[in-house]
């Protein structure tokens, strides 16, 4: 079971890269997205470790961003990982397609490998699915 968890995570990043690579999200025609792609290489050449991208096909977005184990997102913030985790947002959230300000925490967890910061979106007040 321990090697399972980063097999997983080991496989859906050679799929996600190889998606990546022609189209610049998972899943994206090839001319969508184009204006993000220089913001989505400064993220990658700004982390430290495995960055997972995941895109999602209905909005030809990314919907998903990790870093991997002892990775760093964003290695140059030394806040914690709520206040590091809205500084991201601050920084790259037009790669999720949302603005900043419709993002709302929904949860914190920390476990033994670190932070997670989950967040869900609302527009004009409604949670979007």
């Amino acid at each position: 079971m321990r090697l399972l968890k980063p097999l997983v995570c080991l496989a859906l990043l050679g799929g996600g890269l190889t998606a990546l690579t022609a189209t610049g999200t998972a899943g994206a025609k090839p001319d969508d997205g184009a204006q993000d792609r220089p913001l989505l290489q400064q993220l990658r050449a700004a982390a430290d470790g495995s960055v997972t991208i995941t895109g999602e096909d209905a909005t030809h977005r990314l919907g998903f961003i990790r870093a991997g184990r002892n990775g760093d997102l964003l290695p140059a913030s030394d806040a914690a990982p709520t206040a590091k985790a809205e500084e991201f947002l601050d920084e790259y959230a037009p790669l999720l397609g949302a603005p900043a300000d419709e993002l709302v925490r929904q949860s914190v967890q920390r476990d033994r490998y670190g932070s997670t910061v989950t967040y869900t979106q609302r527009y004009q007040g409604l949670p979007v699915f």
